[in-house]
């Protein structure tokens, strides 16, 4: 069922040489972790964002680890960013969950900025 969600939390940059070497490394080395599950996916980073999507993001093709993320269900609608000193990305977003998700949230006001 869709209804109002709020989410919040805190992103990290990933910044490495090679994201999609980095993004394998992570994968591997997750519990559980089965080389046969990457036949649907075309990259490492895309299977990591997708199965991982609690930890890891890709906004606008860029890769960050979700460093916190709160949930709770109010009634309008924003997007609030913030750049800290540590240069993380704290976030606060209240979207209609049956119209976007709060990637896309802050994937728009990042890109306004």
């Amino acid at each position: 069922m869709s209804d109002y969600r709020r989410v919040n939390g805190t992103l990290r940059l990933v910044e490495a040489d090679d994201i999609e070497k980095y993004c394998e490394e992570i994968v591997k080395s997750k519990p559980g972790f089965n080389e046969r599950w990457m036949e649907f996916y075309d990259t490492y980073k895309e299977y990591l964002c997708n199965y991982y999507d609690d930890d890891y993001c890709l906004l606008n093709d860029k890769m960050y680890e979700i460093v916190k993320l709160e949930d709770s269900y109010p009634e309008d609608c924003y997007c609030n960013i913030t750049n800290n000193p540590d240069g993380t990305i704290s976030f606060d977003t209240v979207f209609y969950d049956g119209g976007t998700c709060w990637e896309e949230m802050v994937e728009d006001e990042l890109a306004e900025k």
